[in-house]
């Protein structure tokens, strides 16, 4: 799954302290499950909230909870991915003239998770979408705040989706490999800085409702012509092209991704949708032809579909430092 915000932002509120580990597994080049489940004495926690968009099955697989946010319909209200599948969510917000909204789950959501957690592990650490787009991680915060005593850390990712879920999925193979606490905060810092999210939307109808449109306000002008692809960098929704179909708003996605790519940078690199499977699919195999790999292709869940709505698509991409020569000649 994959999403935007919720609607309760507050302001931002740091914090010091940061952790990570729990006992995980890791993903082959394809994606692929390899179950590598690994206890430490002094194991270490990870959470992370259903913006992330991760794939239930990787999360177990790796040990990483996730804290649902809240979609609300009418006056219904649902825990994200767990109460309404997204298929029914979709069907429902095109059966009638429903607005959904957003907003981040409770303090109260958030303790239940980290207590479970350090009932098995020493210490957590929390990573969370951004804060400027979403009240998440201030909630997170306080949570934190209310279990005084417990080593609890949480990150601002400054993203969404799978920027989001690539830095959680590089945490988890970190502390899988071996690596200290301090070394994946460090990690971590790096990689908020070097996650690009790429959005080519089918209309910008469901991001001007939310109260998202931000600084894409610019396409408004041409609100029913268009087929905008937006770009989310250090937590702000931006825009990058303005086009007239998808094949060009798509060609334009690629184009940003070859300079992305440019220099062996990549280091993970995902394929969102929302609800348009068969396009995802094959905007992985052009991905695959001009620029290389893509590790995951998910779904986003309902958070970003009440604020981009169906038939996205998208890339999320982790950048890394250049290699060296040696490691260009070694590989």
């Amino acid at each position: 799954m994959l999403q935007f915000v919720d609607d309760d932002t507050g302001g931002t509120i740091s914090t010091s302290n940061m952790i990570v580990r729990s006992g995980v597994s890791r993903l082959d080049g394809l994606g692929c499950i390899e179950n590598m489940e690994r206890v430490s004495p002094l194991s270490i926690g990870l959470i992370t909230d259903s913006a992330a968009d991760l794939p239930v099955e990787i999360a177990a697989s790796h040990g990483i909870e996730v804290v649902p946010l809240i979609v609300h319909l009418g006056s219904e209200t649902f825990h994200d991915g767990v109460d309404m599948s997204t298929e029914d969510f979709f069907a429902r917000i095109a059966a009638g003239n429903l607005a959904p909204k957003t907003s981040q789950p409770s303090v109260g959501d958030f303790i239940e998770i980290y207590r479970k957690s350090l009932a098995k592990h020493h210490c957590l650490i929390s990573i969370h979408l951004a804060s400027n787009l979403s009240g998440t991680y201030e909630t997170a915060v306080l949570a934190q705040r209310a279990l005084p005593g417990e080593d609890i850390t949480v990150v601002d990712a400054r993203s969404v989706s799978m920027g989001l879920g690539l830095q959680v999925l590089q945490a988890a193979r970190a502390l899988a490999g071996g690596m200290d606490k301090d070394g994946v905060l460090g990690q971590l810092e790096a990689s908020k800085r070097e996650v690009e999210v790429l959005v080519a939307m089918d209309s910008l109808e469901y991001l001007e409702r939310g109260g998202r449109i931000g600084k894409v306000s610019s396409f408004l002008g041409t609100l029913l012509r268009i087929k905008p692809l937006i770009q989310i960098l250090d937590g702000q929704i931006l825009p990058l092209a303005k086009t007239r179909s998808r094949e060009q708003a798509l060609e334009a996605l690629l184009d940003r991704l070859e300079k992305l790519a440019a220099g062996g940078r990549v280091v993970l690199l995902s394929v969102i949708h929302t609800a348009a499977p068969k396009e995802a699919g094959e905007l992985a195999a052009r991905i695959k032809e001009r620029v290389g790999p893509v590790e995951l292709i998910t779904e986003a869940g309902q958070v970003l579909g009440a604020h981009a709505g169906p038939r996205c698509l998208g890339v999320a991409v982790l950048l890394g430092a250049c290699p060296s020569n040696s490691e260009k000649d070694s590989s």
